[in-house]
């Protein structure tokens, strides 16, 4: 453990330099770290970069996707599950005044890019946060078929041409 912070160190030390011959300035208070383990560390070591501490973090957030220090992907689909109600909320809105068609597509706007983004990293999560992004996405199809909120919904996927979670994230684990 030792030699790779030490390595770390050594890095961040390279990275600095370029920094400076590059004259560019990195924002130390933007900069983290995570240490990737099913063990929980009582501490960390200290990594520096131009006599600033570089703080130790849990979970960052790394272009949309958020990143655990455990590498469990409840916090980020926490975060998709926010934004899929979110916009489960809009097409409720919207079902009040615009036809199917315009419902399908505001889901697709408004819904499947939060569900399929980056699917291809964060697709071997469990099946508990599997089912919670599906239930969200049945309540989305309910309101796009304009349908009971208890209603079965299995042979919806097929008429809409929309994949659950986990067909989506088989299909783009395959191509």
């Amino acid at each position: 453990m030792e030699s790779a912070f030490a390595n770390a160190q050594g890095t961040l030390d390279k990275i600095s330099s370029w920094f400076n011959s590059n004259r560019l300035e990195l924002n130390i208070n933007k900069t983290n770290y995570i240490l990737f383990s099913h063990f929980q560390m009582s501490s960390h070591p200290t990594l520096t970069m131009n006599g600033n501490v570089v703080n130790a973090v849990q979970h960052a957030k790394l272009l949309g996707v958020v990143l655990s220090s455990n590498l469990s992907w409840n916090l980020h689909i926490d975060n998709i599950s926010s934004k899929l109600a979110r916009g489960i909320g809009i097409l409720f809105r919207l079902s009040k005044a615009i036809p199917k068609q315009c419902l399908k597509f505001a889901y697709n706007a408004f819904f499947l890019p939060y569900l399929t983004y980056c699917i291809s990293v964060w697709g071997n999560c469990s099946r508990t946060n599997y089912s919670r992004l599906l239930i969200l996405q049945k309540r989305a199809i309910r309101i796009v078929n304009r349908l009971p909120p208890l209603a079965h919904i299995s042979h919806q996927f097929k008429t809409l041409r929309v994949l659950s979670p986990l067909n989506c994230s088989s299909l783009r684990l395959q191509s």
